[in-house]
C-alpha cells in the first residue's frame, strides 16, 4: 500500500521532501536523510520531526497584526 513519507534531514530533523512509497520496494532516502511514515498526522515541508515523541511539529504561527485604531 502506497503511503506518504517525510524525508527528514539528519541533525536538523527538518522535513525536506514528502514522497509516496510502499515502504518495501527498493528505495532509500538520500544520503544525510531518513524517511518517516507520516500516517494520519499533519506534516509539510520545513516542519520538524521529533524522533523522541514521533511527532511532526509545524512552524510557529505568524504574529497577529496589531488592531486598527
Amino acid at each position: 500500500m502506497i503511503a506518504r513519507w517525510a524525508v527528514v534531514q539528519h541533525g536538523s530533523n527538518v522535513v525536506d521532501n514528502i514522497v509516496e512509497w510502499d515502504g518495501q520496494s527498493e528505495w532509500v532516502a538520500p544520503s544525510g536523510y531518513y524517511a518517516v511514515l507520516i500516517g494520519d498526522e499533519k506534516c509539510d515541508l520545513a516542519w520538524t520531526y521529533d524522533p523522541e515523541t514521533h511527532k511532526f511539529i509545524g512552524p510557529p504561527e505568524p504574529p497577529l497584526p496589531p488592531p486598527e485604531q
